[in-house]
């Protein structure tokens, strides 16, 4: 960019030099009163003098314009004017739409908002918040580990990098035309939870017969995660459990272009408003990544089951969009706010693939959904522009959007289990599956860079 300003400056330098000397340089019968030896004025068709443009007698051979002598182009040669229509009726004009063009490139530090608490899994009966450690039992009530069921309360999508890019044109006839787009980084989030298959104490029992002072038993059991779920659609307390290894891993990743016609209703003074309508395209695609390992030490040697649970989701969204842009201009400073607002449709695609849920018999399980709704957009950006040459601006500025009706992996998830698959005495397969379901989602963050005026 720096390469480009010096060429734009040195072509403007030197055409400015060399108008200056055209402008200056006389020709071969310099204006001025006409002398003995002197050719005759030249004499229009009507019979007048005419005159150079310096208001003398015009001679033969001598360049530059002539005027009619007492023709208004005679007495003020510089009020000389052709508008743009007249030249482009004339095929004089260099182009026939667009007086000026910028370019604006910035740097994006953005926030999307986090998937919150959510739990990854279904309510357990008679577990108030699983979250906490609670004890797992076999069905003959033998304790098979203190578990938590995960949530997504520590991830976390701050701080994603990214660009913005917007040229626009300023329109002959009035308004101007800007097209650009923005993209982040795919913003990623783990969590793994450490200290799988360690005891830890669950409860403190009481020696029988009682003894003063009382003694108590402690009793232990390995710490492990689970995923808890329905069974055949009713409240249970079935948990499919990983004692060797759990993560989970959230993906995210957004961009989006628009292009806009702002109307010239208020170009001019400390206050400008320009109204504007577009046309706006958004995609948001996320995916949702759980894998766990449990080590069944009943078997010898031991056998691990390898579990995988990812949920995917798509939202692409088009529409249109009105609102405005409002700046406070200086000579050198602008401070203004663009406020967009679209009601966009949003095709949503939303995919839930399980592997190995409760064993390694159980196939991969792949399930999907897809709708079509109306998802709203807000977009605000406040900024401000330091004017360093009449050609390139310094910017700065802040944004915040809203979409509403978007669909995220953490919420479609169904959890649910219908019974255990144990070839060849069952064969239901396991019944975690899509269910979509819609949030809104917020970002916003800050942004710099410059623009160019050519």
């Amino acid at each position: 960019m720096r390469r480009a300003c010096g060429w734009v400056l040195a072509l403007s330098i030197a055409l400015s030099i060399t108008a200056l000397v055209s402008a200056q340089v006389p020709g071969p019968y310099p204006g001025g009163p006409a002398g003995p030896g002197t050719p005759p004025p030249m004499i229009g068709p009507d019979g007048r003098p005419l005159v150079n443009d310096q208001g003398f007698p015009a001679q033969y051979g001598e360049p530059g314009p002539r005027y009619y002598e007492g023709s208004p182009m005679g007495e003020d040669p510089q009020g000389w004017y052709c508008d743009p229509q007249e030249m482009q009726s004339m095929g004089e004009a260099t182009h026939p739409w667009i007086d000026s063009w910028y370019v604006r490139a910035e740097y994006l530090n953005w926030t999307v908002s986090d998937p919150g608490d959510v739990l990854l899994g279904a309510p357990v009966a008679g577990i108030a918040d699983p979250r906490k450690p609670f004890l797992v039992t076999d069905n003959a009530g033998n304790p098979r580990g203190v578990a938590t069921i995960p949530t997504t309360e520590n991830m976390s999508l701050r701080d994603l990098n990214g660009a913005r890019l917007y040229i626009g044109a300023d329109l002959t006839y009035g308004g101007y035309m800007e097209v650009g787009g923005f993209f982040l980084e795919r913003g990623r989030s783990f969590t793994s939870p450490t200290g799988l298959g360690q005891d830890v104490l669950y409860s403190r029992t009481p020696v029988v017969p009682a003894t003063t002072p009382p003694t108590f038993v402690d009793l232990f059991a390995p710490r492990v995660i689970g995923t808890s779920t329905m069974v055949n659609g009713q409240l249970a307390n079935n948990v499919e459990l990983y004692n060797q290894d759990y993560n989970a891993t959230y993906l995210s990743q957004m961009w989006g272009s628009d292009i806009n016609y702002y109307f010239d209703t208020d170009e001019d003074g400390f206050i400008q408003f320009q109204p504007l309508i577009g046309f706006r395209h958004m995609s948001l695609r996320e995916k949702l990544l759980q894998r766990g390992t449990f080590r069944d030490s009943t078997f010898n040697p031991a056998i691990d089951t390898n579990t995988e649970i990812e949920s995917f989701t798509r939202n692409n969204l088009y529409g249109v969009q009105g609102g405005f842009r409002a700046e406070a201009v200086t000579k050198y400073l602008v401070f203004g706010v663009d406020t967009k607002i679209a009601l966009a449709a949003n095709d949503q695609f939303a995919k839930v693939r399980v592997n190995n849920f409760r064993s390694n018999f159980d196939p991969e399980v792949v399930t999907d959904d897809r709708e079509a709704h109306l998802s709203p957009i807000i977009d605000i950006g406040v900024y401000g522009k330091w004017n360093i040459t009449p050609q390139f601006s310094l910017r700065g500025g802040y944004n915040f959007m809203w979409i509403g009706r978007v669909t995220r992996p953490e919420d479609n998830i169904y959890y649910n289990d219908r019974g255990a698959f144990v070839p060849p005495f069952a064969t239901t397969v396991s019944d975690v599956i899509v269910n979509m379901k819609r949030s809104d989602v917020r970002v916003n963050g800050f942004s710099i860079g410059g623009e160019y005026r050519f």
